[in-house]
């Protein structure tokens, strides 16, 4: 509960700081994204598979699991299924390429400012 304009002030600064400790994070997704795309386009070596498995990726894009799994039975993800005939369980398999594409659709756009509203003066016509 605030009790005093300095508990306000107090409370203003924090809100200050939050702000920009996350447009500061803001800022890092463009050049995450980039070193994504890197990582994804780069020619085929040794070290780089051609497919990827779900965990991969949700690795590599900071998700879980179920969240790679939904953009693929959603249709966002191209993937495809490498499990033995009659499995129940699904084994998915999704291509460099096909990461590739899905993080360009992805691509964040940036982040609309917010303007705030002017605060309204009250007059007391009674006082």
């Amino acid at each position: 509960m605030i009790t005093s304009t300095q508990d306000l002030d107090v409370l203003l600064r924090e809100i200050k700081r939050t702000v920009e400790k996350v447009e500061a994070v803001a800022e890092l997704v463009p050049q995450l994204v980039d070193e994504l795309r890197q990582a994804v386009s780069t020619p085929n070596s040794s070290e780089q598979p051609t497919f990827y498995s779900t965990r991969d990726v949700a690795r590599q894009l900071g998700v879980g699991i179920d969240k790679v799994v939904n953009w693929i039975n959603a249709g966002e993800l191209e993937a495809s299924d490498s499990s033995n005939p009659g499995s129940t369980r699904k084994r998915w398999r999704i291509d460099r390429d096909a990461l590739g594409r899905f993080l360009r659709n992805r691509q964040a756009k940036p982040a609309v400012k917010r303007t705030r509203r002017k605060k309204s003066v009250v007059k007391n016509h009674f006082a």
